[in-house]
């Protein structure tokens, strides 16, 4: 346990944080063989370490979309959204479907991991041109949230997004009404940036 960082991830909302760093985590996550028995287990527990775990000790197999949608529920901060879609959740060819039930609520964690999500499954395998249209075009609404969390995973989906159409994303960048959302002018400059020094295909 390290307890100052423990102390400092107290605004993550787990109710048991050893405050473990995520390398350690998956130094310890390869003493175990991968089982879905485990996994649930350590996944229903409210204890930071043991939910990351269960995303990297789940098989990918037996991982199906009706699981990887109820764990999507409980993902209640941003380092379990992202540990969870990159670990096991953007490796399903499903993924992008997640994303788009995600999308469909009201619920603003939610859409930021929805977001995190689309970025990784899309990084990992092209999502398919209807739902990427579909989460492209909440992105454009979600530009002007009033919650860093989901702005900031805005930014890091059009980052991708350039990768795939760049001459869309450049355009919706370009057309951001800075005076509209409190993230607007930080979006278009994170992914301007991006997109200038990405390293060409």
């Amino acid at each position: 346990m390290n307890g100052v960082a423990s102390t400092n991830m107290k605004h993550l909302g787990y109710k048991l944080n050893y405050g473990v760093s995520l390398l350690r985590i998956k130094e310890l996550s390869t003493r175990f063989k991968k089982s879905e028995e485990l996994a649930d287990c350590l996944w229903k527990s409210d204890c930071r370490e043991m939910k990351i775990m269960a995303t990297l000790l789940h098989p990918e197999e037996s991982f199906d979309e009706k699981k990887a949608y109820k764990w999507s529920l409980d993902c209640s901060n941003m380092e379990l959204a992202e540990q969870f879609s990159r670990n096991i959740a953007a490796k399903r060819s499903f993924a992008s479907s997640i994303v788009c039930k995600l999308l469909e609520g009201k619920e603003k964690m939610n859409h930021s991991l929805a977001y995190i999500l689309a970025a990784a499954a899309d990084k990992e395998k092209p999502i398919n041109d209807k739902d990427f249209s579909i989460i492209f075009q909440n992105a454009e609404k979600d530009i002007y949230s009033e919650e860093a969390a989901v702005y900031s995973s805005v930014a890091r989906f059009l980052k991708q997004a350039s990768t795939r159409d760049l001459e869309r994303t450049s355009q919706l960048i370009d057309k951001i009404d800075l005076e509209k959302g409190p993230g607007c002018a930080w979006i278009r400059e994170e992914v301007r940036t991006f997109i200038e020094y990405a390293p060409s295909k």
